[in-house]
């Protein structure tokens, strides 16, 4: 089926928590439904629930963290290794995180690339456990 993996994406990584992300199996389209929405999308996906429509699952703050510990770990440079360790422990570990890669440009980059492959691979793996054979879709232009 093709599906918008990037929107997929988004879904998996949304924080929002003010709705529920849902796969139209019949489109491939991530869909977004909110509660307070009394709308038609709201009833359908309802009413065919785990048939048309699957939840997506929000990964939330530990797959995020794992991402963060095993990008530490492939860090060549000593210095820059322990300082995100340490930007790692207790609240706003993500923030300080990202700030000490703001120094470090090449790591940053470096961080956006795996970061990306391991959601992907998280989505793939969801796909797959769904027994989705995924057909990566360019997102629409509308």
């Amino acid at each position: 089926m093709p599906i918008d993996l990037e929107l997929v994406e988004v879904a998996f990584e949304d924080r929002d928590g003010d709705g529920q992300w849902f796969l139209d199996m019949e489109t491939g389209d991530a869909v977004r439904a909110n509660e307070l929405d009394d709308d038609e999308l709201s009833e359908q996906i309802e009413v065919n629930l785990g048939e048309r429509y699957i939840g997506i699952p929000y990964q939330g703050p530990d797959a995020g963290y794992r991402d963060m510990t095993g990008f530490i770990e492939s860090v060549a440079d000593d210095r820059l290794r322990a300082m995100l360790e340490v930007a790692t422990r207790g609240k706003g570990a993500f923030r300080r995180f990202k700030d000490v890669l703001q120094d470090h440009p090449d790591e940053r980059e470096r961080w956006f690339a795996f970061q990306k492959e391991r959601i992907q691979a998280r989505i793939r793996e969801w796909l797959d456990d769904e027994n989705i054979e995924p057909i990566d879709r360019p997102p629409s232009s509308s």
